[in-house]
């Protein structure tokens, strides 16, 4: 990515979902800054919660049916796109392994204290 920016400094943005993948993109690329705005760091939570506010938002239409988060699930997993807190979630986002998760554990804290310090001017 660097060498694509044509020499110029890079910096990436990874708000809420996306920091995962910013943070991955960043270690791969040598970029010299790294900003994670909300960063969700644990996907599978995440996706929980999202499903519970669709579970929420049925509840409050009162259509009388009684659905988990494993039936919302499931219909993923069968390949349904269905909307989620107001966007479209395809089934690829729980199908197999969750890609979700920063390869390592320990790496999240060390992004956010390496964040929070390039914001406020700090060091790490």
């Amino acid at each position: 990515m660097v060498a694509r920016a044509g020499g110029r400094r890079v910096a990436v943005l990874g708000p809420r979902l996306s920091a995962l993948l910013a943070a991955e993109l960043a270690q791969r690329s040598a970029a010299e800054r790294l900003v994670l705005w909300q960063p969700v760091v644990n996907g599978e939570a995440f996706m929980t919660q999202v499903l519970r506010l669709r579970l929420a938002g049925d509840l409050a239409q009162g259509d009388g049916e009684r659905t988990s988060t494993k039936d919302v699930r499931a219909r993923l997993g069968a390949g349904e796109v269905l909307e989620l807190a107001g966007y479209p979630f395809a089934p690829e986002l729980v199908a197999g392994e969750p890609f979700w998760t920063l390869q390592e554990t320990t790496v999240a804290p060390a992004v956010v204290a390496a964040t929070v310090a390039r914001l406020t001017g700090g060091t790490p």
